[in-house]
């Protein structure tokens, strides 16, 4: 089923249920209501069939409507043929409800039964029905909404004590009945017939849990409502402390499979095993035959609340965090504190270089800017008629129409918008000071065309951090249904348009410091300004960490719409600066049990995440995992990455730009391009850039070579001598601007993308 498809069900569900309630579909054997979360969940199937699935969800519906769930775990205490007799009639009882309630419905069931009984779903199809135990023919004639030709000619009454059943009480009091009747039926049978009856029902034994399970979910499927009704771990120790927290048996398919893997199931004795209803055996052994059972299993997942506080380190506390750094290292009692004072003058002037020596470069994207969006407004431009006569025109009256002034109307432009994310893991150590010269670049871009902007570099916050916001507890506010996150991601928010001019250049000065502090790390490679005498200690809470990429989305989720609304904007760009993927990520899901997902590893399947969005859903299509190139052959942190990405861009209509800096252009490139243009992509990448053939949830993503982003300033004059000819000259030019262009890939590439 496609998430569009999922999406409309969702719909159906909720009008049929007349409440908000989640359809989910996944890779489990029968359909479940979930009666505590009101999580309807449904099978993937092979061959999909739009009266099979409207019957599925309409039963399912009808159990969040009239199944108590109080009332069911009364039931589930009781003996597995007390459950089974009681699932059975209650399906009828609530199928006979919903079909009432909205008659257009009965044409679904009778036609998905039809198609049921076509595929031999309840294994009944080389018998006479007829000849079937009462329950069994009971379960098959209300299936198939009364249509199939199934005689009561030993209990006509059965049909009236069906139909006028009220309430779950009645069906348990039905239940009781039957079960005697055919206690004392089998009685009274020859011990011959008993034997035929006992080796034919062995044939499909199952596991004791797992047989009790498929009763409910051979007939839940068939009826549609399956693993609602029947939750396989019951018999086990934690199964029942589910149910006695409130959980209807089969709700919540994908953990009441899961149970019962590693558990050794308990026996069903043989007296039981025959007035077991047959047919819902034969459904649970034959659910593979329009179900899906490949290796893929569903993780739904919210995005949690964010406690904005907890999780942003602010700028104001970034300053002064580096402030006292400084002071305390210029200490006067510090036995080197004049080599620091040395360093410090040396870095003020260090940055103010850069500062000159960049403002031609700053100019540059302005000017891009400009140049590319008029060349945008225009190619937009309409030209309409005024109805205004033009003098000029006028003369040509005679033979033309076209005699009036016209118009040229230029769209409005929108108010841009950009939000910076900079890596602050390890292993940027390396290229943090390209990065930085990159990204300093794009913050005084913004800040002279008067664009808002935010700049925040994501890592993990360690318990060493003695600043004001020294609370470490979790930043995140979770609620059943999310997925977790790292307890201790923050963001640290370096710099935005807000700022004075007096504490953005000091923002920057510090940023410029940790530029300069990485560059002595990388001494001797591609750098040429390191600075080679003592140098102030970094900051000690702001050392480079790992890499929580995913949990700073998540942050942002909550940041974006209140950044957008606040200054108006229209045309938010999201950038990302990295150097790799994201963490990995933990895969659980608040509130629900881990074992649904041990037992997708123990059946070999790959967890697929899917994040929930109000009435959609977003999950992400793969290439063939055979295939050695291409992105991600697993579903990793990236996938998460992928989706969470997809979220905010439909949530809040931006764009995202990716780039990923790449220190070996030998190493990982397969991850963004085909066997086909490996060779082309690592040709473009030794030059500087290649755009990512797998996009990953953004609008552009452009895989980056470190050693060709150090920003060039000058356009190497000083070596043009007096005897050097015209051609000589223009070479050298022609070198250095060369160099300028692929220098600026993240610049430019920026520009081209917003503007």
């Amino acid at each position: 089923m496609t998430l569009s498809l999922i999406n409309k069900k969702s719909t159906l569900a909720k009008l049929l249920a007349t409440e908000n309630i989640e359809v989910q579909q996944n890779n489990v054997r029968t359909a479940s209501f979930d009666v505590k979360n009101r999580i309807l969940t449904i099978p993937i199937f092979k061959h999909e069939n739009k009266d099979v699935l409207d019957m599925l969800i309409a039963h399912e519906c009808a159990h969040a409507l009239w199944t108590g769930l109080d009332d069911w775990k009364s039931i589930v205490e009781e003996s597995e043929e007390f459950k089974a007799y009681c699932n059975v009639l209650e399906d009828c009882r609530i199928d006979r409800m919903i079909q009432k309630k909205y008659p257009g419905i009965v044409k679904n069931y009778i036609k998905g039964y039809r198609e049921l009984i076509k595929i031999d779903f309840f294994g009944v199809n080389n018998k006479d029905f007829n000849t079937l135990n009462l329950i069994d023919r009971i379960n098959l004639f209300y299936k198939s909404s009364k249509s199939a030709d199934i005689s009561f000619y030993d209990a006509e009454w059965v049909i009236d004590e069906i139909d006028n059943l009220k309430s779950l009480d009645d069906v348990k009091v039905l239940a009781r009945k039957l079960i005697e009747q055919e206690k004392a039926k089998q009685e009274s049978t020859s011990d011959n017939h008993e034997q035929g009856d006992s080796n034919e029902e062995s044939t499909s034994d199952v596991s004791d849990d797992s047989q009790s399970s498929s009763q409910y979910d051979d007939n839940d499927t068939v009826d549609d409502v399956t693993d609602e009704d029947t939750k396989e771990e019951e018999t086990t120790t934690e199964q029942k402390s589910s149910d006695e927290e409130g959980e209807v048996p089969g709700e919540g398919g994908q953990d009441s499979e899961s149970s019962t893997i590693n558990k050794e199931p308990d026996p069903i004795t043989e007296e039981q095993d025959k007035i077991m209803p047959q047919t819902v055996k034969n459904a649970e052994s034959n659910t593979d035959k329009v179900t899906y059972s490949g290796d893929k299993f569903l993780k739904y997942f919210n995005v949690p609340d964010t406690d904005i506080k907890k999780a942003v380190i602010t700028n104001s506390q970034f300053r002064k965090d580096h402030k006292d750094n400084f002071l305390k290292q210029l200490g006067a009692n510090r036995y080197n504190a004049d080599s620091y004072r040395v360093f410090y003058d040396w870095l003020k002037k260090d940055f103010a270089k850069f500062k000159h020596d960049n403002l031609k470069t700053v100019n540059y994207l302005v000017k891009e800017f400009e140049m590319k969006k008029s060349a945008t407004a225009y190619k937009r431009a309409s030209t309409d008629k005024t109805g205004v006569i033009d003098p000029l025109k006028l003369k040509n009256y005679k033979f033309s129409d076209d005699i009036f002034k016209r118009l040229t109307i230029l769209p409005d432009g929108k108010n841009h918008g950009f939000i910076f994310l900079l890596d602050w893991s390890g292993s940027m150590y390396d290229c943090m000071d390209t990065t930085i010269e990159q990204l300093m670049n794009l913050v005084y871009f913004a800040k002279k065309i008067n664009i808002p902007f935010k700049v925040y570099a994501f890592t993990e916050w360690g318990n060493n951090y003695t600043g004001a916001n020294t609370d470490i507890k979790h930043p995140f506010n979770y609620k059943n249904g999310d997925l977790e996150m790292r307890s201790n991601v923050r963001l640290i928010d370096i710099a935005s348009h807000t700022l004075k001019k007096r504490d953005l250049d000091e923002s920057m000065f510090f940023l410029h410091y940790h530029k300069v502090y990485y560059q002595s790390q990388t001494r001797g490679r591609y750098n040429d300004r390191s600075y080679s005498g003592a140098m102030f200690w970094m900051p000690e809470a702001y050392n480079l960490s790992s890499t929580p990429l995913n949990e700073a989305l998540v942050v942002l989720d909550k940041i974006i719409p209140l950044f957008k609304n606040k200054y108006s904007i229209e045309k938010l760009s999201l950038v990302t600066l990295t150097d790799g993927h994201a963490n990995s990520m933990s895969r659980h899901v608040i509130g629900q049990s881990l074992s649904s997902e041990n037992f997708a590893r123990a059946r070999g399947k790959v967890l697929v995440p899917v994040i929930k969005n109000g009435n959609k859903r977003i999950m992400i299509k793969k290439k063939n995992s055979r295939n050695r190139y291409g992105y991600a052959h697993s579903y990793d942190s990236r996938d998460y990455t992928n989706l969470l990405i997809t979220l905010l861009k439909q949530k809040y209509s931006m764009i995202a730009v990716g780039f990923h800096i790449m220190k070996n252009v030998n190493y990982g490139i397969s991850d963004y391009c085909t066997e086909k243009n490996y060779d082309s992509f690592r040709k473009k990448m030794v030059k500087g850039s290649a755009v990512a053939e797998i996009k990953h949830g953004y609008d552009e993503f452009y895989v980056l070579n470190n050693k060709k982003l150090k920003v060039i300033v000058d356009n190497n004059t000083d070596e043009i001598t007096e005897d050097m000819k015209t051609s000589q000259i223009k070479r050298l030019f022609s070198k250095g601007m060369k160099g300028k262009i692929t220098s600026r890939v993240v610049l430019n590439k920026f520009i081209e993308k917003v503007a």
